[in-house]
């Protein structure tokens, strides 16, 4: 254990990511269910039951990210600047919240064709501006964030911003950003992993944010990060954002298996052999050199082939590249007649404020109808205990 990690857990003014919640899951042995489970065999297919979106959350492809927090100001308590990838080029967003985080205004330059359905899955209320006036910057060097925004808002204000580190940056690290946190009737799990994530130094840094020239004061973190004082400011430049699980209501069409891989619904489906029966041990969405997986321990069983008022437990945990365990949890299957309920709970992941752990307050649940030749699945994602 390094010095930092044990001041992180004797002092709670210091904060320093764990590396893996989710180890004793990931290192766990890997195991099959008995074949008891099983009472027939039929044809070798698969009920695909996990899709992972490679559009991101907000239905944009965001690369690069940008949060600033401030004080002082009657409408607004935060931005976030997007650098996106579209239209086949690199573009800019700003999200704009109202003081009780209630709200986004969601301005981009016209030609960046910004609509209404791009973000409305990710925020209960939010209104989208075209905005000729907006100038901005996002860059990450070896001092660490450059960044800058301008543009007039909705109410005939100026609003600009102006970032710059100057010092050796703090050591990246990873999370799961928060943003299904507020969301009340979620359409799907937004997995939106910050894979090099950082806050912004308060030494040394030039910072300066105004509203029709007032200048506004940055919030402070009150925790420690890495050791260092730092502003309620982060970025992050290495994102991968995928949509796990959309909610379904529909037939779930099964897939021929010929081998011990199978595609479906844009992902790779890894199978274990258990005797005569094929079972699911990961399945794998790439998206260029890209990679979110779900693992599954004991693997999924051959859901069609269970055996009458079975009920069976077990664990996954998700991958981001080459970042194991950045989220883990519970599954249970259960059989009564031709019908199939399956929940995934998430239990564990890391997050940097304190508070009830979001992503324990969402539970998927899967309800399978089996018919002739398909199914009918009716599944959707829960918040759970969100207080």
């Amino acid at each position: 254990m390094t010095i930092k990690q044990l001041l992180s857990k004797i002092c709670p003014i210091s904060m320093t990511p764990k590396n893996s919640l989710s180890q004793n899951i990931v290192n766990k042995e890997k195991v099959n269910f008995p074949i008891a489970i099983y009472e027939n065999k039929e044809r070798d297919i698969l009920y695909p039951l996990i899709d992972f979106s490679s559009k991101d959350s907000h239905g944009v492809d965001v690369q690069n990210l940008c949060l600033v927090d401030f004080k002082g100001d009657e409408h607004y308590s935060g931005i976030e600047l997007q650098q996106v990838f579209r239209n086949n080029k690199l573009q800019y967003v700003a999200l704009v919240s109202n003081l009780d985080l209630s709200h986004v205004d969601v301005y981009s330059l016209p030609e960046t064709n910004i609509v209404n359905e791009d973000y409305c899955k990710m925020f209960n209320s939010l209104a989208v501006y075209p905005c000729e006036s907006l100038k901005a910057n996002l860059k990450y060097g070896y001092k660490g964030l450059n960044a800058s925004l301008s543009f007039i808002d909705k109410l005939g204000r100026h609003i600009e911003y102006d970032i710059k580190e100057n010092t050796n940056i703090l050591n990246n690290f990873g999370l799961i950003a928060p943003v299904g946190s507020g969301i009340k009737d979620p359409k799907f799990f937004p997995m939106v992993y910050l894979k090099d994530f950082n806050m912004v130094k308060q030494k040394g840094t030039e910072i300066s944010i105004r509203i029709d020239n007032r200048k506004l004061e940055p919030k402070k973190l009150p925790l420690l990060c890495d050791l260092e004082r730092v502003y309620l400011l982060r970025y992050s430049f290495n994102n991968l954002i995928r949509e796990w699980n959309h909610n379904f209501n529909g037939v779930l069409e099964p897939v021929p298996i010929e081998s011990s891989e199978v595609l479906a619904n844009n992902c790779t489906y890894l199978l274990d052999k258990n005797e005569d029966y094929y079972e699911v041990r990961c399945v794998k969405n790439i998206v260029g050199s890209k990679i979110m997986s779900i693992n599954f321990n004991p693997a999924l069983p051959d859901i069609k082939a269970l055996k009458d008022e079975i009920k069976l437990n077990g664990n996954f945990y998700l991958n981001a590249d080459n970042k194991v365990g950045i989220l883990s949890g519970n599954y249970s299957i259960e059989r009564q007649a031709d019908k199939i309920k399956i929940t995934f709970t998430p239990k564990k992941a890391w997050q940097p404020m304190p508070g009830k752990l979001w992503v324990s307050t969402y539970k998927w649940t899967g309800e399978i109808s089996f018919k002739e030749d398909h199914a009918i699945m009716n599944s959707q994602w829960h918040r759970t205990n969100n207080k």
